[in-house]
């Protein structure tokens, strides 16, 4: 996955070399899904996936990447309830990017799957990242079309918005055990977002307190109501078990457009819900 603050350095001798020395993976997963939809129609898929990745080796700083995935449905448990936009390819390349890296910065540019806190899945993207500064990460993108893609779901790649996202995203650890996270997002003609992550963590135990507000635009296409969510989580470690509690809090006019491009907070599956208006979870 795209973001790592770690740069492997260059391996291989030549291209040729690179491509030889690459790393593959997969997976076969079959995937049942049941719903029991209280007052309304039940609902229910059987599915199968096939994930297949292949990475280069590094070769001068640059290395390059490529994944598919293919899904089948086998079954619905009923037909009044349609799994079609969930399964809106049988097959699609999923990652397909060219990556440059050394010990002061990186940059990846292509298809490529991103995990920050309000940009997720697979995008079309450019990513930079800045990691000369002692225990700080500061992470630049844009990206132009996204799509969900995982075992229960494959999306065309589509715009969420006309004109694309751009994020900043930092991390600074200096202080030990603490993790700060202010971050910066401006989709035009859409929203700007912004917010503050803290994360505590040791050995034992550790919590989290996030803030998250937009600004939306007149022209949104999610909703033209600002928004905002708050969010606290503790953990704990005991004997190789851990426990975590926590609580979301929405605004009385919900989130904006914050998770139209991905989410990390809502612990859930399918969990839209959370960000609904005035969402207590």
């Amino acid at each position: 996955m795209l973001l790592s603050s770690t740069v492997a350095m260059a391996d291989s001798n030549s291209i040729k070399e690179a491509f030889a020395n690459g790393t593959t993976s997969g997976d076969i997963t079959v995937y049942y899904e049941n719903k029991d939809n209280k007052s309304a129609t039940d609902s229910g898929v059987t599915s199968g996936s096939v994930g297949l990745n292949y990475e280069t080796d590094t070769f001068n700083g640059f290395s390059a990447s490529f994944g598919v995935r293919a899904n089948h449905e086998f079954d619905e448990k009923t037909r009044d309830v349609d799994y079609k936009a969930s399964y809106a390819n049988d097959a699609i390349i999923n990652v397909a990017a060219v990556k440059y890296a050394n010990d002061d910065f990186f940059v990846s540019v292509g298809r490529q799957e991103i995990d920050l806190e309000w940009l997720g899945d697979y995008n079309e993207s450019i990513v930079a990242g800045i990691t000369a500064i002692p225990n700080t990460t500061i992470v630049l993108g844009y990206t132009d079309r996204k799509a969900e893609i995982g075992i229960d779901v494959v999306e065309d790649f589509h715009e969420v918005s006309k004109k694309g996202a751009y994020v900043i995203d930092v991390k600074n650890s200096s202080i030990e055990n603490l993790e700060l996270n202010p971050y910066f997002y401006s989709a035009p003609d859409e929203a700007d977002f912004y917010g503050l992550k803290v994360s505590y963590d040791t050995d034992m135990f550790g919590a989290t307190a996030h803030y998250a507000t937009t600004n939306q635009d007149s022209t949104s296409v999610v909703t033209v109501d600002d928004g905002d969510i708050a969010h606290v989580e503790g953990r704990l470690n005991l004997a190789g078990v851990a426990f975590a509690a926590g609580y979301i809090k929405t605004d009385n006019k919900g989130t904006g457009s914050l998770s139209a491009y991905g989410d990390n907070i809502s612990p859930f599956e399918d969990g839209n819900n959370t960000y609904g208006s005035d969402a207590k979870t």
